[in-house]
């Protein structure tokens, strides 16, 4: 299964105070060029079941990265990752098959890091079409993972 541009968007953080500033007249939130988005953190997100990924670069990074009066900082990357998902075709041609996008922290535990979903958290494009493939559900999930006794983030995205 390949995916595109599926870490559309997410909010950081909230720790903001220090990130606020006073509202500006016709400025809703301060857009940063890419250069400055080096000088931010942003969680060391994974994909674990990516089999092989890739950032848009053409013809600069594809990111960006929103900073509101508020503080609340929006991030935006352009990502294609083929993923892995296990079939069961026993029932082919009538089948069904769910797969996952799983993101995961890996390096911070849930002590200090943990991934929500947002209120409207995937937008599925109508002009999605795979040839003799219906795209159904998509559920949001979290799926927090112990590894040696330590809680990591974690938020699933299946496909059904």
């Amino acid at each position: 299964m390949t995916v595109s541009g599926l870490l559309d968007r997410y909010v950081l953080g909230s720790d903001v105070e220090r990130l606020s500033f006073p509202k500006l007249p016709n400025l809703s939130a301060l857009e940063l060029d890419s250069r400055m988005m080096d000088k931010i953190w942003v969680p060391d997100l994974f994909i674990s079941n990516e089999k092989r990924a890739s950032f848009h670069v053409v013809t600069v990074p594809n990111k960006q990265m929103h900073i509101y009066p508020e503080g609340r900082v929006q991030y935006s990357i352009r990502i294609t990752a083929t993923l892995k998902c296990n079939m069961d075709l026993r029932k082919y041609p009538l089948d069904n098959q769910t797969c996952h996008v799983i993101m995961e922290s890996y390096g911070y535990s849930t002590d200090n890091l943990v991934f929500l979903w947002n209120p409207v958290p995937v937008l599925q494009d109508e002009s999605l079409v795979v040839a003799q493939f219906d795209v159904g559900v998509m559920e949001t999930l979290r799926c927090d993972k112990s590894y040696v006794g330590v809680n990591y983030t974690c938020i699933m995205l299946r496909i059904l």
